[in-house]
């Protein structure tokens, strides 16, 4: 035995501890250690054609012919890793001294790797890895496939090509967040001061590193020293005592240092750092020679103090730079300090978290000469702080200064870049004097004030007014006001309740004017408690609440919070408003009463009536009245109708209408109340059912155009005799009902005349709008009814007959038309279903089937009689019919029933094994088949069939397909996995086997997952492309790493692909040149290309701005190539709205369309590398966008 997955088979199962492949230009060693730690070493060589396995422990050799080393390596390894059941000690892929590892032999070992851990029944447990072939992406995607929980060291020594341009490549935010004290080593070209601020800030403040140590070419010894602290004799004895090393000896695991070339002699030196705000905690730098430096976190207290002894004592030795400490002579304390600052060099690449400027001096102290040294200094730390007029980047800015200061001193503000600064606070120690408003003229008015999110003030007081739109953009505010008012407060309630970046702001106040007029104008509150008053309000956005809590007299907090952090009775308040099921309003000469449910509420009665000049508002369940003076009770009726329906945001099931007696002008007033409201809505009402008493079409007409029209299920009519109605067809015939499917309609009539008969048979026989028509009816002549519907064919129950015809061009559809004593006649298209259900059909044709002979038998055989008996069966159904006997199935074959496939999806979940799934037309259930390959046959559905699964699939694909006339909705193909099949053009016979004898497959929509174009061209070439409607591909490979897929005139020239309508290929790279021409008549498109240019979006802008089908496009890109100057100068100034903090990263453009009220919408996501073009309305754009060309 040769073969590495054989010798394993001889250890314990899967007890390897221990594994190592070393790559040469034309052999691959695979070394393994068991848990007896004997070694086994396997050599690949390449000799000629073939390929040769030699075992060196027992000097056994194999010749593989016509095989390729790499090839056969990667399927032992396949084997070994999938039966691996224990931790992996060390798993290394490495190069012999001198050598390199080709793209492909990377490939394919990655591949190899990457495919044997999937197939695993549990992540791989690993506790060392080490490769000198993958790039940290490729690394990642392995460590996807293991436990991180043992995980430990990681030693990585890229090839030239992959070593990573930054450490943020390396360290992505988020990557290694499953992973707890690792030890990492990796090369690195230079190590700039940028690269080893993220190095302290990774190790100072991550749990998922221990150590991180880094092989370089060259790096910057003086930021090593200002960053890591210094060296000391002292510091370096303790350490070694602590470590139990001898004195200078490197602390640092050799581990780090395989694979790279090292020195004969090691020479080690340690600097020493405390880490900021973790007491206790010490960051120590090894340097080994002149190329590789390791940082390590250590939580030791005794040396934690010693480095500030030895700071204190002055022992800091080499790689300390001692110009630094020096201080100068006769200077000030502030000129020194604007000389250590202009010393320390403020980089560009440097953020602050927290900057704080105290501006402090008694007023008695004041005099021009100190005004003139703030001014000085503020001037010097400006000229330090932003050189070359470049803002300084802080998270955090507070400044403390006396209010009576001028407003120069609140000028640093300025200095700061806008994008960073997040938090504002102002404090002074004196209290106010009146100069609050001014301080805020000063920062309000700059943009860092704008981009900031939160603003505290301490001890400043604001005066007068407090405008809100000033603050409602930040996320957190904590400020003090003179005096708070019933007004302020309701305005700051309204303004909050539609911010979409507040989260909580707390205002107190020096007085207050509240008073019980508050309730009115916020509603009752949800609890009074210790002077404590509580509201909830339901925001816009989703699952939100605005909590607002007012403290008597002293403040008030508003906060956003979950609705699953409201109580319960707060939560179903909200459920119910803007919720009522059931609305009913009855119309009376004198009075108008409303009938309410909603949702568990009881029903509720509300009556408005006139006493003399008064309205009378009355609740009869509650007993509560209220009197609304010098006021018509219409009048107020109508109001309340108003905001009842303006407000309503959920499913009306029923809303009625009644007049009682002679109330037209009444019920005119009030339908033109409930037309405005209605016109007033955002969007259309949602009503089930409603009941209505009209006079005239054109109420009707206009009231079922602001219904919804996909909500509305029944309308009930009351007709009046009238001059407007004379016949039931003009309702039938209004224009407003095109735009309704499967209504049921009543209404009352005196009687049916011939043609109105017949016109309801034509309209449910031809019309999708009504599937039920009922008529109550004073007269009706039973002659008409037989001459128009024919005599009655069953009585419906005790109470009625009903009349049955079929629907013409249908197999079940019927018009039954019932008659009931109540003088009722319902017209009803229904689908017609035999007694029993299919399912009993099916069994009972089967015991004929089975159990009759002779004459009895050949009833089956009848096509006519099985025509029409396969409309009531499934696909299945049919099937094991047809299996019976030969005469049913020579029948079945004769008539060729439609199976009615939908959806088709083809997929294999592994070698060997290949699932397919079909969805029907009829909503039957989903039909899925599994064929495996086994010895002497396969298994479908666990049958078994002796006939290979590549023919027995084939066959039943054909024999499905082989009656099929109806369009298919969708087919998803799985390329990628069931390309264990791509022999002997299996592509190809699948597609014969889909295809029609006719022509081409007619399909809607296509679903492809592909290794590349290729598959999607043959694939595409299968169907009918005026069905085609949409495209859409992808892959199974990583996010991380795309294949480019090549849309070139191979497609072009499709006729699939002119006609499509949608476009969607997101995990391929489509490359450059991205050619837009041939992708300008999509309605849709959703693609990720290699790169786009400024030219490219100026030139899609063009073509899109006159294209009559464009919807919207939507183009990801790997690589930015926009330049911003050059897009504004081809596309012109973005617009922005005011206090976007986002405007930055997200630029949106305007364009008039030659379309009527239709406009381009471009927005380009500049981090994301997204740019989106869409054709909007009018009437989605804000209103202040203005288009450049209107006054030329």
């Amino acid at each position: 035995m040769v073969r590495a997955f054989e010798l394993t088979n001889h250890k314990p199962t899967g007890r390897l501890n221990h594994r190592e492949i070393k790559i040469a230009e034309n052999k691959i060693s695979f070394s393994f250690h068991s848990h007896k730690n004997d070694e086994t070493v396997v050599e690949y060589h390449q000799e000629g054609d073939n390929c040769k396995l030699n075992c060196l422990r027992s000097d056994a050799n194999l010749l593989i012919e016509n095989s390729n080393f790499v090839s056969i390596f990667c399927e032992d390894l396949s084997e070994v890793l999938v039966g691996q059941s224990i931790t992996v000690f060390a798993f290394n892929i490495l190069l012999e001294e001198g050598s390199s590892c080709s793209d492909a032999t990377k490939s394919q070992i990655l591949s190899a790797i990457k495919t044997s851990l999937s197939l695993r029944n549990e992540k791989l447990r690993l506790y060392c890895f080490r490769s000198e072939i993958f790039g940290i992406e490729e690394v990642m995607e392995i460590f996807s496939y293991i436990i991180p929980g043992p995980f430990r060291f990681l030693n990585l020594k890229f090839p030239a090509s992959c070593v990573p341009e930054t450490m943020e490549k390396v360290f992505v935010p988020g990557r290694w967040n499953a992973f707890v004290d690792v030890q990492i080593s990796l090369n690195f070209h230079n190590l700039s001061r940028k690269e080893m601020m993220v190095l302290k800030e990774i190790i100072s403040t991550s749990p998922n590193f221990k150590r991180i140590g880094i092989y370089y070419a060259k790096i910057n010894e003086e930021v090593l020293d200002e960053l890591f602290g210094f060296c000391n004799a002292i510091l370096d004895v303790l350490w070694s005592t602590i470590s139990n090393l001898p004195t200078g000896g490197p602390q640092i695991n050799m581990e780090f240092l395989a694979g790279f070339p090292q020195e004969k002699y090691i020479t080690v030196v340690y600097r020493y750092c405390r880490v900021r705000d973790r007491p206790g905690h010490v960051l120590i730098t090894t340097k080994v020679n002149e190329n590789f430096i390791s940082f390590y976190r250590a939580n030791d207290i005794r040396l934690y103090e010693s480095i500030g002894e030895c700071r204190e004592e002055g022992t800091a030795l080499s790689g300390t730079n001692h110009e630094r400490l020096a201080t100068l002579d006769n200077k000030t304390i502030i000129e020194l300090l604007i000389d250590h600052l202009g010393f320390i060099d403020i980089r560009r690449d440097f953020s602050l978290d927290k900057f704080r400027l105290c501006i402090c001096c008694n007023l008695t102290e004041h005099s021009e000469e100190v005004s003139a040294r703030k001014k000085w200094f503020l001037t010097q730390l400006k000229n330090v702080l932003t050189p070359k007029s470049t803002p300084v980047k802080v998270r955090k800015f507070e400044i403390l200064a006396q209010c009576w200061e001028e407003n120069q001193i609140f000028e640093p503000i300025k200095w700061l870049e806008p994008i960073t600064l997040e938090f504002i606070e102002v404090e002074t120690v004196d209290g106010n004097d009146g100069k609050t408003n001014e301080m805020l003229e000063v920062i309000a008015d700059t943009n860092q004030w704008k981009y900031a999110k939160e603003f505290a003030m301490k001890k400043w007081i604001i005066n007068g007014p407090v405008d809100v739109m000033k603050f409602i953009h930040f996320e957190k505010i904590d400020i003090t006001v003179e005096n708070w008012t019933n007004g302020a407060f309701f305005n700051w309630t309204e303004e909050i309740l539609y911010s979409p970046s507040f989260l909580r702001y707390k205002i107190l106040f020096e007085n207050c004017s509240i008073d019980n007029d508050i309730y009115n104008l916020l509603g009752l509150p949800y609890k009074t408690v210790n002077g404590r008053t509580t509201w909830y309000f339901k925001m816009p956005e989703k699952n939100l609440v605005l909590h607002v809590i007012y403290y008597t007299s002293k403040s008030v907090i508003f906060t956003r919070v979950d609705i699953e952090d409201v109580p319960e009775v707060v939560v179903m308040n909200f459920d119910q408003k803007g919720k009522i099921d059931f609305f009913s309003i009855s119309i009376q000469e004198n009075c108008i009463v409303i009938t309410l449910e909603s949702g568990d509420y009881p029903q509720i009665n509300i009556e408005y009536s006139q006493i003399d000049r008064d309205s009378l508002i009355k609740c009869k369940e509650t007993r509560m009245e209220k009197l609304v003076e010098n006021m018509d009770f219409l009048f107020v009726f109508c109001d309340d109708l108003s905001g009842i329906l303006i407000e309503q945001n959920a499913m009306m099931y029923v809303f009625e209408i009644h007049q009682i007696g002679d109330v037209q002008p009444i019920g005119s007033r009030i339908f033109t109340s409930l037309e405005m409201a209605l016109n007033l809505r955002n969007q259309k009402i949602k009503i089930r059912e409603f009941t209505l008493d009209f006079y005239s079409l054109e109420q009707i007409n206009s009231l079922l155009g602001l219904i919804d029209p996909e909500s509305l299920a029944g309308v009930s009519l009351n007709l009046h005799p009238s001059r407007f109605i004379k016949r039931l067809d003009k309702i039938i015939t209004l224009e407003q009902w095109k735009e309704f499917k499967n209504v049921q309609f009543s209404a009352t009539a005196n009687t049916l005349s011939s043609n109105e008969l017949m016109f309801i048979k034509k309209t449910l026989l031809k019309s999708q709008v009504f599937k039920l028509i009922g008529i109550y009816y004073e007269e009706i002549d039973t002659s008409l009814l037989n001459k128009t519907f024919g005599h009655p064919t069953q009585p419906t129950n005790q109470y009625g007959l009903t009349r049955t015809i079929r629907v013409p061009g249908t197999k079940r559809d019927v018009l039954n038309v019932t008659v009931y004593p109540n003088n009722c006649i319902v017209f009803a298209r229904e689908k017609c279903s035999p007694k029993f259900n299919t399912d009993q059909l099916f069994d009972k044709i089967i015991e004929l089937a089975q159990n009759c002979e002779g004459p009895f038998l050949k009833v089956l055989m009848n096509p006519l009689i099985m025509n029409n008996l396969s409309s009531y069966l499934g696909f299945v159904d049919i099937q094991a019919l047809r299996k019976t006997c030969s005469g049913i199935r020579q029948c079945i074959d004769y008539i060729k029933p439609d199976p009615r496939i939908s959806k088709m999806k083809i997929k294999s979940k592994n070698f060997g094994i290949v699932d397919v799934q079909m969805s029907f037309h009829d909503d039957a259930m989903p039909l899925i088949i599994q064929y495996e390959e086994v010895d002497h046959g396969c298994l479908v559905n666990e049958k078994f069939v002796k006939q290979g699964i590549f023919l027995t699939f084939l066959n039943d694909i054909e024999a499905n397909f082989r009656h099929q006339k109806a369009h298919l909705e969708e087919i998803n193909l799985d390329l990628h996995s069931i390309r264990y099949f791509h022999r002997d053009g299996f592509l190809d016979k699948i597609g014969d086997c889909l295809k029609p004898q006719t022509g081409l497959l007619s399909v809607k929509i296509l679903n492809v997952i592909a290794d590349g174009e290729n598959e999607l061209l043959k694939t595409l070439k299968w169907l009918e492309p005026v069905a085609l409607e949409i495209i859409e591909v992808h892959s199974l490979v990583s996010d991380s790493w795309k294949d480019k897929i090549v849309v070139d005139h191979k497609f072009f020239g499709l006729n699939q692909w002119i006609y499509a309508k949608e476009l969607v290929i997101k995990d391929f790279v489509v490359p450059i040149p991205f050619n837009i021409q041939f992708f300008i008549h999509f309605v849709k498109l959703d693609v990720f290309v290699e790169s786009v240019a400024s030219g490219d979006v100026y030139e899609l802008k063009e073509e899109l701005l006159y294209s009559p089908s464009f919807s919207k496009f939507k183009i990801e890109f790997q690589t930015r190539s926009i330049d911003n100057d050059d897009l504004f100068n081809l596309l012109g100034s973005s617009y922005h709205l005011e206090n976007d903090r986002l405007a930055s990263k997200r630029k949106t453009w305007y364009f008039e369309m030659p379309e009527r009220d239709r406009v381009l919408h471009i927005v380009y996501h500049v981090d994301q590398k997204i740019i989106i073009f869409k054709k909007v309305g009018f009437e989605e754009i804000p209103e202040d966008v203005f288009f450049g060309f209107e006054e030329e």
